[in-house]
């Protein structure tokens, strides 16, 4: 049971990082996701890269048809994102990666609401906020980039319903 705090300080803080990692509820992240991507982004050439990723595979090995050729459909993705980076045209699958917070300063927006100050670092005007987040990023000049190793894995439906659900959900709001 939860008991009531006598703290009177209802500031919610929280500390300053040099970088964020974000990821959806499904994900599962190696145990060095963490290790080579702030390898990267702390290479002084890299000082430019706002977002690092390595967009999500699919768990290998199921005995389920369905579930293996949704599978194959996420894998792909993979490959792809490795020739976006290759050709500078890398966007922020928004699945999980890596985020430099003073880029995310960059495109911070301050409004009032309820009296109080909202500082808001991913916009929300579309439902694809990663991909628009991409584009307010190189708008002030942050790059992004895929991490070339599957460093993510995430659950494919193992039903049609399920599948459908998640890809309704995708083509709401992928470029894919």
């Amino acid at each position: 049971f939860l008991e009531e705090s006598n703290n009177t300080d209802f500031s919610f803080e929280i500390p300053e990082a040099d970088l964020l990692v974000t990821l959806d509820a499904d994900s599962v992240l190696l145990p060095d996701y963490i290790l080579k991507l702030s390898h990267v982004l702390s290479s002084p050439e890299n000082e430019k890269i706002a977002v690092a990723q390595t967009p999500y595979s699919s768990f290998s090995g199921s005995l389920n048809v369905l579930e293996n050729m949704a599978g194959a459909t996420t894998d792909i993705q993979y490959q792809i994102h490795q020739g976006f980076t290759h050709f500078g045209a890398t966007f922020w699958v928004g699945a999980n990666a890596m985020l430099r917070y003073k880029a995310l300063l960059d495109i911070r927006t301050v409004y009032e609401e309820r009296g109080f100050q909202i500082h808001k670092y991913i916009q929300d005007n579309t439902v694809i906020e990663d991909t628009e987040s991409s584009i307010d990023l190189l708008d002030v000049n942050w790059n992004l980039y895929n991490y070339p190793e599957r460093l993510a894995y995430s659950a494919t439906p193992p039903d049609f319903g399920s599948l459908l659900i998640q890809r309704r959900r995708w083509a709401n709001g992928g470029l894919i």
